[in-house]
């Protein structure tokens, strides 16, 4: 009787394991902040499929992190004309923020 609980138990934990396997870890809003050329790119996906998307939390955290580029734009230099790009982001004043990765 032990034995079958116990293969149970690994059978389930196995089962579970493997249910996580296929899904993609969500990025936050900072890291989507620390990589906005990642955060726009995601929305351009996802806007190719929004009805499957709309409650999807990357699609959301990535929406939510260019809204706030325009509160956050001392992060960003001023020269550039282009300047919202992660190469151009100043990751410290993000961090200094609370938007730490």
């Amino acid at each position: 009787m032990q034995r079958v609980q116990t293969s149970i138990v690994l059978m389930a934990i196995a089962a579970f394991t493997l249910a996580g396997c296929g899904q993609q870890k969500s990025k936050t809003v900072a890291e989507h902040l620390h990589d906005i050329d990642s955060a726009r790119a995601a929305i351009k996906q996802y806007n190719n499929d929004p009805g499957n998307n709309q409650n999807n939390p990357d699609f959301i955290n990535a929406l939510t992190a260019t809204g706030k580029v325009q509160f956050l734009n001392d992060c960003w230099p001023k020269k550039e004309t282009d300047r919202f790009t992660t190469a151009n982001t100043d990751h410290a004043c993000l961090d200094n923020k609370g938007y730490k990765r």
